[in-house]
């Protein structure tokens, strides 16, 4: 079997510079061939069995990419590397964080050990494959700060990405028992069912915070405002 030297560059392309050496071995590759591009410097490896392709871009996206490679066909970029993947308020990219079913470690990477269910819970972003966006919320509640959660949650839901009748259904669906944080979601998913909107934008989100941290009650969000002298 010969090389397909199209599927490589398509994978190297749409894989942001990386590859796995299963997928090498697929496309024809063979096993002589892989250690001759790593000797020769064409391939570098950046993680057990996962290799960079030399002279592409060094980036945060590659080395998410590289790390859901490297940890098998069912990775995915999990938690507040989803988040900032999907642009979510509060979450910047830096930090590499993953979910599988099996028991890896490798320096810079957070593996969180967990099945997922592939018709609901995943999703794409820039190629790399992620968490849906309601399963990032749940996620995050164990890792990040409440407030933080909030923010994304809403932005989650001004763009569309979930609404709240799915969060409650997925919440429920996960067994919410013994996840840390929940409560609090069922707290924000509970504010936001007995409102007619949600906060409609992530400012929006910061000032209904700095309210209840003063304690001021009573104010009711997006009054409609009608000059009556137009």
């Amino acid at each position: 079997m010969r090389a397909d030297i199209g599927s490589l560059r398509r994978l190297f392309e749409s894989q942001h510079g990386v590859i796995h050496r299963r997928q090498a071995l697929a496309a024809g590759v063979t096993r002589g061939a892989i250690q001759k591009k790593l000797a020769r410097g064409e391939w570098v490896p950046v993680l057990p069995a996962t290799y960079r392709l030399s002279g592409s871009p060094q980036t945060w996206h590659q080395r998410v990419m590289a790390a859901c490679l490297w940890a098998g066909p069912e990775a995915i970029a999990s938690h507040r590397t989803a988040a900032a993947l999907l642009d979510l308020p509060g979450f910047k990219p830096g930090i590499i964080e993953i979910t599988t079913s099996r028991r890896l470690s490798a320096p810079g990477i957070i593996v969180h050990r967990c099945r997922m269910n592939a018709r609901i819970d995943t999703s794409t972003c820039d190629g790399i494959p992620i968490t849906a966006a309601h399963r990032t919320i749940i996620d995050l509640c164990a890792v990040s700060p409440p407030e933080r959660v909030e923010r994304a949650l809403d932005s989650v839901l001004v763009r569309g990405l979930s609404e709240v009748g799915f969060m409650w259904r997925q919440l429920n669906r996960l067994g919410p028992v013994g996840r840390r944080g929940v409560g609090w979601l069922r707290s924000m998913l509970s504010e936001r069912s007995e409102r007619l909107h949600h906060a409609g934008s992530d400012s929006e989100t910061a000032l209904h915070q700095l309210l209840k941290r003063a304690g001021i009650s009573g104010w009711e969000p997006q009054i409609e405002i009608v000059d009556g002298a137009l």
